[in-house]
């Protein structure tokens, strides 16, 4: 069939998708300093290039206006695309499908095959985005397209007004359908659409003197640079009153309406991650780690600790999630493996995935422990997979913990005995926080993710990338770990607890969860320490950066064997202070307190008040003291 539909897909610093109907063509190039090779550009010949910053994706459909000649004309950008699939998907407020990144499998499964999107577009003369219902969208609560744009942050009503001034002068036809659809709840958002010429050609030399006209008579100045796109802006609500004007004069035109599929980050992927292969038909236990640059050393003590616990029967695959660790530190831990032959490290570079979210981390947690909740879509080819975190020793097998049964549920973890003693009342700050602030019907279920056994599979059927984003937008304390706990309820299987023991954080946490933990955790807790397959350096102050901490004699064993020995000494390492005591030394700060505000006092009781044990604000608080080396409790 030959093909008469082309629809130019928008970019400005990469194009990737591509085929007999997707043509890209780069915007703005005259503003650029770069021509991107092998496509369309829109400062050839005839053109508005240089108005790019005002018309946004319109100076595509200019140049398309002025230099091709097709039967079907269509537009969508580097990062959204109509929906010729069938098959329903999970969609926003917006009618958005959210998808992490375009793969190979990208263009089947949303119907983008040339046939398939020929076959559809040629039944009709308009096919355009689904239309969006504005009085649904978050944060705005509008009551018309009108209030919608009037409560949208740098736009400028007035700006609507002069444009129904213009329609009103200049084409008083269209002025009915631009004040009805203003009133109206719906708009057809992003300028997508496919025309046929006639409509096409006849759009173009009706939007565009309307567009100059609008520019001609506003100053945008001292715009924002969003305010600023406002001639792109009233060319999506133009489209929405010609489409509306054409549909009240001609009954006859056939139309149709697509979801839109929007990528969490353009650039494609090119593949795939593949399970890695072994040249042995032995079980292979396939594990991940997070980290960042800054954190390698600790992670070289891990993965030494993991690789000499490792079974001489089995394979290891371990990938390490990152998005900066740089080529010579991948260099050194590969290096640092190489003796065992049953074990492969690889690096994933995770940042087509995570580069987009906005991410809400508290006290000491790094955004790299994000990245597990993106396994089930980095890791789209498996089933499951073991999470363990980089500041863990390994003292056991873990492909003990890989063979665990998780075919009906989501996770396997230890319970969180130290977060559900501080949901009990050992820490105010955190009383009833999973009941309260997670939502869990039992919070006492709460499981610690230092070690986690995931069911990818299962993941995928219930959740998207999307959801999980959402739940990272509440920017709950305890990050992936609460984010994790919310959607995996009641979909966990229980590990022994040693696979995950907790220090003995600032030499409290054992004895806040004797005392307040639910006794059969406690007992867990205290049990699991006499045997420890993994120790499980969690919470701050870590042993690699004061001392006198629990367990770091079992760290400095291990961490001396690190090629990065003397980096943690001089980086992390604090034995300079050759004089430090321990817990007993009190700071300048606490003889202060106890001098003037001394315990039993009124001022000592509003200061407990203000500032309660293990609270948030003293905890933040006593985190800066330790930086600085002062703070002693």
């Amino acid at each position: 069939m030959e093909n008469t539909v082309n629809i130019l897909v928008s970019c400005r610093d990469t194009g990737f998708f591509e085929n007999g109907v997707f043509k890209p063509i780069q915007v703005g190039t005259a503003n650029m300093k770069k021509r991107l090779p092998g496509m369309y550009h829109d400062d050839e010949g005839e053109n508005d290039s240089q108005l790019n910053p005002m018309l946004c994706e319109m100076t595509a459909q200019y140049w398309a206006w002025k230099h091709l000649d097709l039967e079907y004309y269509g537009f969508c950008h580097y990062r959204r695309f109509l929906s010729f699939s069938e098959t329903p998907e999970k969609i926003d407020p917006y009618d958005n499908i959210w998808v992490p990144y375009c793969d190979g499998k990208f263009s089947g499964r949303f119907g983008l095959d040339e046939k398939n999107v020929q076959n559809i577009v040629s039944q009709y003369d308009i096919v355009y985005r689904r239309k969006t219902d504005v009085t649904k969208l978050p944060p705005f609560n509008a009551k018309s397209v009108y209030d919608h744009y009037k409560k949208a942050v740098s736009l400028h009503i007035e700006d609507i007004d002069c444009l129904l001034q213009i329609l009103k002068d200049k084409q008083p036809d269209y002025y009915p359908d631009a004040v009805e659809f203003f009133n109206s709840k719906y708009i057809s958002f992003c300028n997508l659409y496919i025309m046929k010429k006639e409509y096409f050609f006849k759009y173009c030399a009706w939007v565009f003197p309307i567009l100059d006209e609008f520019i001609a008579r506003t100053d945008m100045t001292n715009y924002t640079i969003e305010a600023l796109r406002t001639p792109g802006h009233l060319a999506e609500r133009l489209f929405n009153i010609f489409l509306n004007h054409e549909m009240r004069i001609n009954p006859a035109l056939r139309t149709k309406e697509l979801p839109c599929v929007l990528l969490e980050n353009p650039k494609r992927v090119k593949e795939d991650i593949e399970p890695l292969s072994f040249d042995n038909d032995r079980e292979t236990a396939r594990i991940m780690l997070s980290c960042d640059n800054k954190f390698v050393s600790i992670l070289s003590v891990c993965l030494l600790s993991l690789a000499e616990h490792a079974s001489a029967d089995v394979n290891y695959e371990i990938n390490i999630l990152h998005v900066d660790i740089d080529l010579h530190n991948q260099g050194v831990l590969q290096n640092l493996l190489k003796s065992f032959p049953n074990v492969r490290l690889r690096f994933v570079d995770v940042g087509s995935f995570v580069n987009s979210v906005q991410f809400v981390t508290h006290a000491h947690i790094p955004v790299s422990t994000f990245y597990r909740l993106f396994a089930a879509y980095i890791f789209a080819g498996y089933d499951k997979i073991l999470h363990l975190d980089a500041d863990m020793l390994i003292c056991d097998d873990v492909a003990k913990v890989y063979r665990t049964g998780i075919e009906d549920c989501m996770v396997a973890a230890t319970h969180d005995a130290d977060g559900c003693c501080q949901f009990n009342g050992s820490s105010p700050m955190f009383k009833d926080y999973g009941k309260k602030t997670l939502k869990l019907k039992d919070q006492f279920s709460y499981f610690q993710a230092g070690i986690l056994l995931m069911n990818l599979k299962k993941i995928r059927e219930k959740y998207t990338i999307r959801d999980f984003i959402q739940q990272i937008s509440k920017g709950y304390y305890y990050g992936d770990q609460d984010v994790l706990n919310v959607m995996c309820e009641n979909s966990v299987r229980y590990l022994d607890m040693r696979w995950n023991v907790m220090i003995d954080c600032d030499h409290k946490r054992m004895n806040n969860i004797k005392t307040y933990a639910p006794h059969a955790l406690a007992q867990s807790y205290l049990e699991a320490r006499r045997d420890p397959a993994i120790i499980h350096y969690a919470g701050y102050p870590k042993p690699w950066a004061t001392v006198g901490h629990d367990y770091e004699l079992e760290f400095w064993q291990e961490a001396r064997k690190s090629p990065y020995y003397e980096i943690i000494l001089k980086t992390n390492g604090d034995f300079n202070r050759l004089n430090y005591k321990g817990p007993q030394s009190v700071s300048k700060f606490r003889k202060y307190v106890d001098t003037h505000m001394p315990v039993g006092t009124a001022r000592r009781k509003v200061l407990d008040t203000i500032l309660p044990r293990d609270s948030h604000r003293f905890n933040v608080l006593k985190v800066w003291y330790h930086k600085i080396g002062i703070w002693v409790d």
